[in-house]
């Protein structure tokens, strides 16, 4: 991912929260506000220390929704709920791409007590404000990061970590070579590839690298997808795993965050994005 490319997941009906926290609330019974977050295990883990240092310093009780790391399912569930009419969850952890959608389908409550300055202001501008109105607030900041193994890199005596995707396979087919004589199952680099988000993600990281999503902004600004460029890109992605077989098989099929992390986090890898 290009390193100037910003991916925000944001928290919407956060107003609940600001209003269970006000002045006029703390003289009423706590509230209970029911809060629904999905991610991975440490994500959760993570969530409940914050749930609870929030109910230590509000008195507000947090009850936590547990959801699946699937983003897919993550907004599934929620389009159920919310369309269904259901009282629960009040807040909730949504996927920047999503809040155009939820406003759309009147989902969203405007965040009028929020004291923007303690956020991003181009961040609130682009993501979280629409039609005017402050629907949802930034949560995560990620960036894309390259994982890799430093003890195969010397292993293999190579210097440093690839700064191209060329360098990179090219490091890949050298350690995925020597480490196949004893992990026959070993692949130089595992990403999200599965037709998801994730893919669109990886994909962007790939396409900028070659030149690609070019902006135009005459009459209307948009984003221009058939170019050589991104073409290009779409070449590379499938020679990883067909061609140069330095990513499994199974990467279109079923490879998001978490099946890519398990695999690298057990030494099947040495590339990790």
């Amino acid at each position: 991912m290009p390193p100037n490319r910003v991916t925000l997941v944001s928290m919407a009906l956060l107003l609940l929260v600001c209003l269970c926290c006000s002045p006029g609330c703390r003289s009423s019974p706590a509230p209970t506000v029911v809060f629904a977050v999905g991610g991975a295990p440490g994500e959760l883990a993570f969530w409940e220390e914050i749930v609870r240092d929030f109910t230590t310093t509000t008195g507000v009780q947090v009850e936590l929704l547990r959801q699946p790391a699937d983003t897919d399912q993550q907004r599934q569930g929620l389009i159920i709920a919310l369309k269904a009419g259901m009282a629960n969850p009040d807040v909730f952890l949504m996927d920047v791409a999503w809040v155009g959608l939820f406003a759309a389908s009147h989902w969203l409550v405007p965040l009028e007590q929020v004291e923007r300055s303690a956020f991003f202001a181009e961040v609130l501008q682009r993501v979280d404000i629409h039609n005017g109105q402050v629907l949802a607030l930034p949560v995560y900041q990620d960036a894309g990061l390259l994982y890799y193994r430093q003890d195969l890199l010397e292993k293999f005596a190579i210097p440093q970590p690839p700064a191209t995707w060329q360098e990179l396979l090219e490091q890949a087919q050298i350690v995925q070579r020597g480490m196949r004589k004893e992990t026959p199952h070993f692949y130089g680099f595992v990403w999200q590839g599965k037709q998801y988000e994730g893919l669109v993600t990886n994909f962007q990281e790939f396409a900028g690298a070659h030149g690609g999503f070019v902006v135009e902004t005459g009459g209307s600004t948009r984003i221009v997808l058939d170019l050589p460029q991104n073409r290009a890109a779409l070449q590379f992605m499938h020679d990883l795993i067909w061609t140069h077989q330095v990513s499994p098989p199974s990467t279109y099929t079923e490879m998001q965050e978490e099946e890519v992390r398990l695999m690298f986090q057990k030494g099947h890898a040495l590339f990790e994005t």
